[in-house]
């Protein structure tokens, strides 16, 4: 096979190249590419299933790729899911360094607390007692 006809299965041109204008419908059926299976796409749910198992997804999504082209997809999606971890980290830590500015000056609030929580604790002695 030349590389011309390879370069047209892939891009399934080749049924252009190979019928003459009187082929029949049965040459057409058999050449038709677009029939052939394709890889499907990798997808988010694939991973976050909580029944995922390495090898039934080795076995399925291999069938129509070579393993260079799915460890090539899978460490894009590494690297998607890192960067993604990587933020919300971040977001994580900025919003637990904004807790401490956040209570400046709570300090007066502290103390009118804790003067009524005594308040009370002198009224439920004086009531147990008295």
């Amino acid at each position: 096979m030349s590389s011309s006809i390879f370069a047209d299965l892939l891009t399934n041109n080749y049924n252009n190249h190979t019928h003459s204008p009187r082929s029949s419908d049965s040459e057409d059926e058999d050449n038709d590419l677009s029939t052939l299976p394709f890889p499907q796409p990798l997808s988010r749910p694939t991973f976050s299933s909580p029944t995922f198992n390495t090898e039934t997804f080795l076995l399925s999504h291999a069938q129509f790729r070579t393993l260079d082209d799915l460890r090539s997809e899978l460490r894009t999606w590494v690297d998607k899911l890192s960067n993604e971890m990587e933020t919300l980290i971040e977001e994580d830590w900025q919003g637990y360094l904004s807790l401490g500015r956040g209570l400046m000056g709570g300090e007066a609030g502290v103390r009118d607390a804790e003067r009524r929580v005594r308040m009370v604790e002198r009224e439920v002695l004086v009531a147990c007692l008295g």
